[in-house]
C-alpha cells in the first residue's frame, strides 16, 4: 500500500508493506505461532539521501532509501531487512552503540572510513547475504558473530 502526503511529496514516499522475518525470530514461540510473527517495514524514499552518497540505511523500523526506484532493488532491500534483523537481536540501542564502537575501532586501526566502514560485523555479513534473498529463513540468531 502506497501513500502520499501532498505537502511532503518532494520529501519522501512512505511504503508500508508487511514482511515476514524468518521462523527462528520467534526462537521461544510455539510452532503454530511462529507462522504469525509479523514485523512492520516502513520504506522511506528521502531526498536528503543524496547528499550522504548512499543508497539505503536501516533504523528499525525505517528502510531509507536514496531514490523511489531503491524500493524495487531486491538486493538493497534485503541488505536493510539484515540490519533490521541485527538490530531486533541487539535490542536495537545496543546495534547503534556496537556499530559505532566498531566503526571507530576499525577508522583508528585502518585509517580509512570506507575500509572501516567494510569492515564492521554487521555490514560484512549484510553484504555476504544480500543477494541470497532467502538468508533470513535460514539466519542463525546473531549470525553476524562470525564476522567479528
Amino acid at each position: 500500500m502506497e501513500f502520499f502526503c501532498e505537502n511532503l511529496v518532494p520529501l519522501f514516499v512512505i511504503v508500508k508493506v508487511f514482511v515476514f522475518f524468518d521462523i527462528k525470530m520467534g526462537h521461544k514461540l510455539n510452532l503454530k505461532s511462529k507462522n504469525f510473527y509479523i514485523c512492520y517495514m516502513i520504506i522511506v524514499c528521502q531526498k536528503p539521501l543524496k547528499k550522504l552518497k548512499i543508497n539505503g540505511i536501516a533504523l528499525f523500523p525505517f528502510i531509507f532509501v536514496r531514490k523511489p526506484e531503491d524500493k524495487e532493488n531486491k538486493e538493497l532491500i534485503n541488505h536493510e531487512k539484515i540490519h533490521l534483523r541485527q538490530q531486533l537481536e541487539m535490542l536495537i540501542i545496543f546495534f547503534y552503540i556496537f556499530y559505532v564502537i566498531e566503526y571507530y575501532y576499525w577508522f583508528f586501526t585502518l585509517k580509512d572510513s570506507y575500509l572501516a566502514y567494510k569492515r564492521i560485523s554487521f555490514e560484512r555479513e549484510a553484504y555476504a547475504h544480500e543477494n541470497d534473498l532467502h538468508y533470513l529463513e535460514k539466519r542463525k540468531f546473531w549470525s553476524f558473530r562470525k564476522y567479528l
